[in-house]
């Protein structure tokens, strides 16, 4: 398995930095404990799996609403490139 962005802390996989970025939650301030509920951590399985992302085939944590969005836009910029689509602004 070839890493993406690997979280150290709670040892999952991520498609890339931004979803790195966004498993982490808290106050960077700091570190979570009981005294502190929101200091910095990682978001669990649950709570990931709460906000629609997913494991993909290469088991890395990916955010299928984010991926179709990509592929929306691509197809969007190459309709302009083709001269489907007049680019707006």
């Amino acid at each position: 398995m070839s890493y993406r962005a690997y979280c150290r802390s709670c040892k999952c996989d991520f498609s890339g930095t931004r979803m790195f970025d966004l498993h982490r939650t808290g106050s960077h301030s700091h570190l979570w404990s009981p005294e502190r509920e929101d200091g910095r951590r990682c978001l669990g399985v649950d709570e990931m799996t709460a906000k629609g992302w997913r494991l993909d085939g290469h088991g890395r944590w990916v955010d299928p609403t984010r991926i179709a969005e990509a592929h929306q836009n691509f197809r969007r910029r190459a309709a302009v490139r083709e001269g489907a689509l007049v680019p707006v602004g």
